[in-house]
This record gives structure tokens, C-alpha cells and sequence, in this order.
């Protein structure tokens, strides 16, 4: 631009217009802020929506006053505020007095079991709520599902006992603090980081699913707590493991929650109907031994797709629908649950035990129990054993002595559930032993019969007859005794005929070998047992097996008047000279007898 003149009158034109704009939004900040101020004593509805449309209970007489975004008004209790297009929004409601107010609903449907009693409000697409503190000490219900709330604060709401936040997928915090008369909670389908109830000792209902808390933090007081929806939450492992801080527990619905260990529940609401759902875990027991005694009410129990191997639900009457499908539970422990729940005596209930161990033939019959009282009772298939062959591919013969025959049984039909079989042995005229895999010993000549029993519980059995020869039977015992059963030799070198009885009796070689012990007296015996006296005192007159098999009798004998002979006599002089030298001289002999004890020493 050339001219000087027009650009700095048009320079001094854009400055000037800048200058007024500024003014403007100045000002408009300025109206913002004393408008806030203006509304302290108002709570601001944020809506993203057309229309608005909430419901105020009062539960005294009151002055409500709504003011709308293009500053019109409305008395009502129910408003209906249409701005013909969707927008972002304050609503503001004051209410004289505040005291008034009961319940604040902004979106309900009566989901997840919410009561009827409620009025139904279309979700009204609240983003925030601003000062709703000014109702903490009065409030008794808020509802809010469905809208679009990030976060709310309850803390220090005195009277609430209800909150209905169903399928508010924003809502990410929630403070509880100090909400001494909270009942229920209704945060199902959520995004809460945590969930703290420890300030609420009246609370009873939790509906909690669906959100991404690891754990819930309850009052210390738990005894009106009846219902715990947590399901799909990324719980710690043992967070859900032994319920006695629950005593009146009815619905536990916990599943999908990585849950591992054991689920014990000792003790159920006694008026209600209980549900105990917490599959999709890892669970590896269940005890409720007990915790379901309401025989009027109903109970389910869902517990599949988990790790189970054991359970215990005896006097659970209250059960009529169990589900343990999918699990790890043997034959036996399956057996086990049929006849705990057949000794119910109850009838038209439901089991599902598929994808375990099938019962054996004993959990059959508690089945078809209770199939006859209307229960539809699922289980694996269970293909009893029909025939057992026993054969060995040596024959049926054992000719060596404790020789061996390995048996094998052939069982049909070939798909049976259970193949195994339990081994014995029935002696008839011989003798023999058999292990659990079937291997047959022989221990005695004559003939055995092996039989292999189904262990389904069918009772079938098979059978094979079995020729054992040339065993050795080895003597078991001895018992030594003398003819007359005189144990006494009293006459100088008397004898006295010993005799061995052997046993068993037939035992393959009965000869004895004898031998004599000499303790303070002294004998000898031959080899047909005689024993002959020799020296005053006691001896032990043995008969040992000539078997090998090192079985000994004994018997102790007591010897007397035995005459023991002078064997040797030693002569020898006093000073042990051999010489006289003088006339009639004299010289002292003695004689030295031996043995010393024998019985005339005179010479």
C-alpha cells in the first residue's frame, strides 16, 4: 500500500475492533464467573442432550425452581425441557428448602432387579453434576443410569440408602464416605477403579459386575449383606474364599473373577432364595457342608468350568439346581455328590456333572434315585464292564516250587468307562498269593482259583482254575517233648527219649537234626533224639529242621545223681623228694584225684 495516510487509518480501525472484542469476551468471562457464584445454592445439571426431562421426589413440602439454559423456568417436580437440539447444557434446580428433597432421578429403568417402585426415567445425558452436596444431608435415593457421569460424590451423605447408577459406562470414581445408611449400590456395567464401602455398616445390596475393581472394601459390620454381584471384575485370587464374614449371604455372584483355592460357605440367609454362581474360576474345592438348609426356598448352585476335585454338600436340602460341569472331579467324588444329594430325599431339581469322571456303577444307582423323584440328573456316560476272561500265555499250570503265572484279564465290551480289576485268590486244595497287577505264586500243591472283579461296582468277575505241584512246604514249628512228658534224669548216666512233633503237618520234609546244649549240667544226645546223662545240672535238647527253613524246638531237662568217676590220680611226696636215706626212715605221700568233683576221691 502506497498511501500512508489510508494504512494507518485503516491500522488504527483493526486495533480499535480488536480492542472491543477483548472488551466482550471480558465481560462474558466476567458474567460466567458471577453466574457461578449466583448458583452456589443451585445444583447444575450438565446435559448433552435435546430434551431434559428428570423427576424431584419431595418428601416435605418445598419450593422447587428450575431454571433452564435459555433462562426460563419451571415449578414442576417432573419437567419437561425441550431445546430442539442436542447440546451441551446447564439445567440449574433449587429447592426451598433442600431438606425437602428425597429422591434426585435422572435415569432409571428398574435394571439389574432395581424395585418398581421407582418411577421410570429415560436416561437424561447428564455429564456433570455440580453442587450436589447441598442435598448430602438429606438425600435418601439417587438415580442416574444410564448417563454419562465420570464421577460422584456421596461422602458425607447421611441419609442415602439408595444408589442407581446402572450402565453409566463413564462413571469411573464414586466416594462412599461416610453413608452410615447406604442399603443398596447399583454400579453394574461400569468403569469404577474401586469400590470402598467400609463406611456404610447398614449395607445389604452390592450390584457391582462389570467394572475394573480388583477388590471391594466392605464395613466390618457385614451381617445384613444378602447380595454381592461382582462378576467379571479382576479380583485378587482368594478374594472370595471363606464367606463366614457372611452370614446371611443368599446371592454370590462371582464369577469370572480369577478366583483359585477353595470357596467355603458355612452359613446362608435362612429366608431367601440362594445363588451361589462362581463359575469361570479356578476353584479347586467346595465346601457348603450344611449352608443350605431352607427347605422351602430354592437353591442354585453354578460352579462349572473351575478346577474342582473335591466337594462337600451334605444337608444342602435347599439345592435344586448344581452344576459342576467341566471340572476335575474323579468317579468316586462324583459318586459322592449323587448320594449327598439323594439323601436330600428331595425331588424335580437338577444336576449337571458332564465333562467329569462318570460315576462309577455305585453312583449309578444314587442317579436313577434320583431320576425316579423327577431330578434330571446329566452325567458322562458310564459303560459298565459286562465279562472279564481271565487267560496267561503260559497256561494255567505252576510246577516249580513258589513258581509264578502272570494273569491278564480281558475285559468287555472293549469300551467300557472303567477297564480295571481287583486280583484275589480263592484256595481250594492248594495254596497261592496274587499281587494287583495279577502275578500268581504258588505256595502249596493242589488247585487255586484266581479271580479278577470289575472295580466299576458291577459285581462282574472272572475266573480261572489253577494246578500248582512239587511246592516245598517248610516246617512252621516244632515242639520237643519226652516220653511219660518227664523233663528229669535222675539216674547215673540215664536216658530219656525226646521226640519232635513238626508242623504243618504236611510240611514237605519233617526230619529234625539233634543236637543238646549243656547250661550248668552235661548230656549227649543221637540222632534219634536220646539223650543220655552225663553230669548233674541243666540242658537244652534241641531239634532243628532239616529243611533249611531254620525252625528249632527246645526243651530244658534237669539231670541229677550223676556218679562222676576218678579219672586220674597224681601221687607225689611232701618237699618232693623221691629218697629215704636213714634208717627206718619214713616219707609222706598224697595223692592228687581228679576230677576234682568226682564223686569218690578216697585211694
Amino acid at each position: 500500500m502506497k498511501n500512508p495516510i489510508i494504512f494507518n487509518l485503516i491500522f488504527i480501525f483493526i486495533f480499535g475492533l480488536s480492542l472491543q472484542n477483548c472488551s466482550k469476551a471480558q465481560a462474558a468471562e466476567d458474567e460466567n464467573l458471577q453466574n457461578l457464584m449466583t448458583n452456589s445454592d443451585e445444583i447444575i445439571f450438565h446435559s448433552n442432550g435435546s430434551t431434559f426431562s428428570p423427576v424431584i421426589v419431595l418428601q416435605a413440602e418445598a419450593e422447587v425452581l428450575w431454571t433452564w439454559e435459555d433462562n426460563t423456568t419451571s415449578n414442576s417436580l417432573t419437567p419437561i425441557k425441550n431445546y430442539g437440539s442436542a447440546q451441551l447444557r446447564p439445567n440449574r434446580l433449587k429447592v426451598t428448602p433442600w431438606s425437602a428433597v428425597r429422591r434426585i432421578n435422572i435415569g432409571y429403568d428398574a435394571g439389574d432387579d432395581g424395585t418398581k417402585s421407582i418411577e421410570f426415567v429415560n436416561d437424561q445425558k447428564v455429564s456433570l453434576v455440580e453442587n450436589l452436596s447441598l442435598v448430602a444431608p438429606y438425600l435418601k435415593e439417587w438415580c442416574s443410569s444410564y448417563n454419562q457421569l465420570i464421577s460422584l460424590d456421596f461422602s458425607n451423605f447421611v441419609n442415602i440408602e439408595t444408589i442407581e447408577c446402572f450402565l453409566s459406562v463413564s462413571l469411573r470414581n464414586v466416594n462412599l464416605t461416610n453413608t452410615p445408611k447406604l442399603k443398596r449400590v447399583c454400579f453394574e456395567n461400569n468403569n469404577l477403579l474401586n469400590l470402598d464401602l467400609s463406611s456404610s455398616p447398614l449395607f445389604e445390596d452390592l450390584r457391582g459386575a462389570n467394572n475394573d475393581f480388583t477388590g471391594i472394601t466392605f464395613s466390618i459390620q457385614t451381617d445384613n449383606v444378602w447380595h454381592i454381584c461382582v462378576h467379571h471384575n479382576k479380583l485378587s485370587k482368594y478374594y472370595f474364599s471363606n464367606l463366614m464374614p457372611f452370614p446371611n449371604i443368599a446371592d454370590l455372584l462371582i464369577d469370572n473373577t480369577f478366583q483359585e483355592g477353595s470357596l467355603i460357605i458355612s452359613k446362608t440367609n435362612p429366608t431367601r432364595l440362594v445363588d451361589i454362581r462362581a463359575y469361570g474360576n479356578k476353584y479347586s474345592s467346595l465346601d457348603l457342608k450344611g449352608a443350605l438348609k431352607n427347605t422351602i426356598a430354592n437353591g442354585t448352585v453354578e460352579l462349572q468350568n473351575n478346577e474342582l476335585t473335591t466337594v462337600d454338600i451334605t444337608g444342602c436340602v435347599q439345592i435344586k439346581e448344581l452344576n459342576l460341569s467341566n471340572n476335575r472331579l474323579e468317579s468316586e467324588v462324583i459318586d459322592q455328590v449323587l448320594k449327598q444329594v439323594d439323601d436330600y430325599g428331595t425331588s424335580n431339581g437338577k444336576i449337571d456333572l458332564r465333562s467329569n469322571q462318570p460315576p462309577s456303577y455305585t453312583g449309578l444307582i444314587y442317579k436313577s434315585n434320583l431320576e425316579s423323584r423327577g431330578w434330571i440328573v446329566q452325567t458322562d456316560q458310564n459303560i459298565p464292564i459286562q465279562s472279564i476272561t481271565i487267560y496267561s500265555s503260559s497256561g494255567n499250570t505252576i510246577t516249580s516250587d513258589n513258581g509264578t503265572l502272570q494273569l491278564s484279564a480281558a475285559v468287555l465290551p472293549a469300551d467300557a468307562t472303567n477297564k480295571s480289576v481287583n486280583w484275589s485268590v480263592v484256595n481250594v486244595t492248594g495254596m497261592a498269593a496274587i499281587n494287583a497287577s495279577g502275578l500268581i505264586t504258588a505256595q502249596k500243591d493242589g488247585t487255586v482259583k484266581a479271580v479278577a472283579t470289575a472295580s466299576d461296582g458291577s459285581g462282574i468277575k472272572g475266573e480261572l482254575l489253577i494246578t500248582i505241584s512239587n511246592q516245598v512246604i517248610p516246617v512252621e514249628s516244632i515242639t520237643v517233648s519226652s516220653a511219660g512228658g518227664t523233663t528229669a534224669i535222675t539216674s547215673d548216666n540215664g536216658t530219656l527219649q525226646l521226640s519232635a512233633a513238626v508242623l504243618p503237618a504236611d510240611a514237605t520234609n519233617k526230619s529234625v537234626n539233634w543236637s543238646v546244649v549243656n547250661v550248668t549240667g552235661m548230656a549227649a544226645i543221637n540222632a534219634s533224639g536220646l539223650i543220655t546223662a552225663q553230669k548233674d545240672g541243666t540242658v537244652k535238647a534241641v531239634a532243628t529242621a532239616s529243611d533249611g527253613s531254620g525252625i528249632k524246638g527246645e526243651l530244658l531237662i534237669t539231670i541229677s545223681n550223676q556218679v562222676i568217676p576218678v579219672e586220674t590220680i597224681t601221687v607225689s611226696s611232701a618237699g618232693g623228694t623221691t629218697d629215704i636215706t636213714s634208717d627206718n626212715g619214713t616219707l609222706q605221700l598224697s595223692a592228687a584225684v581228679l576230677p576234682a568233683d568226682a564223686t569218690n576221691k578216697s585211694v
